[in-house]
């Protein structure tokens, strides 16, 4: 059974993240020699910002982006959790996310101004109401 990541939940909160911050997290990974992305998410919705695709070497503004997605989906997305934590770990802000892959795992994540916590993932109803 395949381990790609199958949905990815923002439970609560808001992260933002600069550019720079994303390159020093890849360079941290051993970008560009031993990177493999996986095929979509965190990292181009990024560098790339939805628009025309440019050498992220570049020196690069300071920009700041707010993370809409926090972790990657496709091929190549059940590989991809050091590197996504590498990546939180550069973010401002505080988010709860559930990561579930294609097999039915599930794992939490607490991200607070960088510091990436896992947690288990409960699933529950309240109250009747």
């Amino acid at each position: 059974m395949s381990n790609a990541v199958e949905q990815v939940y923002v439970l609560s909160g808001t992260l933002t993240l600069t550019k720079d911050g994303m390159l020093k997290a890849l360079r941290e990974c051993g970008w560009p020699e031993d990177y493999r992305a996986p095929e979509s998410g965190l990292v181009g919705d990024v560098l790339w910002d939805g628009r025309a695709m440019h050498d992220p070497r570049e020196d690069s503004d300071d920009v700041v982006y707010v993370l809409e997605f926090p972790w990657f989906y496709g091929d190549g997305s059940g590989r991809a959790k050091k590197l996504a934590v590498r990546v939180l770990s550069h973010t401002q802000g505080r988010a709860d996310i559930a990561v579930i892959y294609e097999s039915g795992r599930k794992e939490g994540y607490r991200i607070c101004d960088g510091a990436v916590t896992q947690h288990e993932v409960v699933l529950s109803l309240g109250d009747l109401v």
